[in-house]
């Protein structure tokens, strides 16, 4: 892919929830550098707007992050839905889902400075394909993700149902004390048995757990470590004098009583 040209970042994306996961971060900035901006073809492989072939390593030699940082960091914008993954043989198609939100223009003019500001493609394997038009659609409101319910859906292991989740979120999770106990539980709940067996069929929904606060459910939180015993001296049959003790003389225990 050419590297000319320039991409649309903005501000919002300081309140994204792997913004301050460096190589996540890094990993999608990369993708959404690499992603085409027109239709087109590779290898035989079409390609729409937001899609771009790479390879795990490749991602790796170009950002210099390790294939295993960049294959979790792969994973992590798979589980909240950020791309999608297609392989091909050596190379994969990634898809920057909602990449319209993120660089499509709004009018004639700025699609016009758009497609100045992207150069065409120098790959030889690539051809042009006609224009296709997208309606541009920015999330607001209800439909948008906030920081806070982004690191949820990161951290719930089943994800279903993600407007109604969204939805509860929104409801019941008003601070981030809230947020911090919910992923506290969600830490420990999913090293359980109830939520790891048979490949975590008996996890509820994730807008069901919320609607019914199991995070406050004693069950969902770690078992309080059991309390220390109380300290204990010994009972003697009598009062030994220092001098016994000195010369070697050893107490008769005849029981225990706890300390105050």
């Amino acid at each position: 892919m050419a590297n000319e040209g320039y991409i649309k970042l903005y501000r919002r994306m300081m309140k994204w929830g792997w913004y301050t996961d460096t190589p996540t971060k890094c990993v999608f900035l990369h993708l959404l550098l690499l992603a085409c901006y027109e239709p087109c073809y590779y290898k035989g492989v079409q390609l729409e707007p937001g899609q771009a072939v790479s390879s795990i390593r490749q991602i790796s030699t170009d950002t210099g992050i390790s294939v295993q940082s960049v294959r979790t960091a792969i994973n992590h914008l798979k589980s909240t839905q950020e791309i999608t993954q297609c392989e091909h043989g050596k190379f994969s198609v990634f898809t920057v889902n909602n990449y319209s939100d993120y660089q499509c223009a709004n009018t004639e003019t700025n699609k016009q400075v758009t497609q100045n500001q992207h150069s065409a493609n120098t790959d030889p394997n690539i051809k042009k394909n006609k224009e296709v038009k997208n309606t541009p659609y920015t999330p607001q409101g209800a439909d948008a993700d906030s920081s806070a319910f982004t690191k949820f859906w990161a951290a719930y292991p089943k994800k279903v149902g993600k407007a109604d989740a969204r939805k509860k979120f929104a409801a019941v999770v008003p601070d981030d004390t809230t947020l911090s106990a919910i992923l506290s539980s969600l830490a420990y709940l999913k090293t359980t048995p109830q939520w790891t067996k048979d490949g975590g069929q008996y996890i509820p929904n994730p807008a069901t757990w919320l609607n019914q606060k199991r995070w406050q459910d004693e069950a969902s939180r770690p078992p309080k470590p059991a309390a220390p015993d109380k300290p204990r001296r010994p009972i003697f049959d009598r009062e030994y004098t220092r001098e016994e003790r000195i010369n070697g003389v050893v107490p008769k225990v005849i029981g225990w009583e706890d300390v105050e």
